[in-house]
């Protein structure tokens, strides 16, 4: 589990991105490709919310992903 508080908006990108990876999701259908926008829409928040400009090492471990 993260250090991260898990109600936060990186918190629960972070655990969405980790269900992803995992093949897991909770919210999707298991096979979801790892995209932000899933990772938002796992999160149970809207893919506007997961920006650069607010969550810039979570974007590039995404991008790096």
């Amino acid at each position: 589990m993260s250090s991260q508080n898990k109600n936060s908006a990186e918190g629960r990108f972070t655990e969405a991105f980790e269900r992803l990876k995992a093949g897991k999701p909770t919210l999707l259908p298991v096979g979801s490709k790892v995209s932000q926008n899933n990772i938002a829409k796992e999160a149970g928040l809207d893919p506007s919310a997961l920006k650069k400009s607010r969550f810039p090492s979570l974007i590039q471990k995404i991008q790096e992903y």
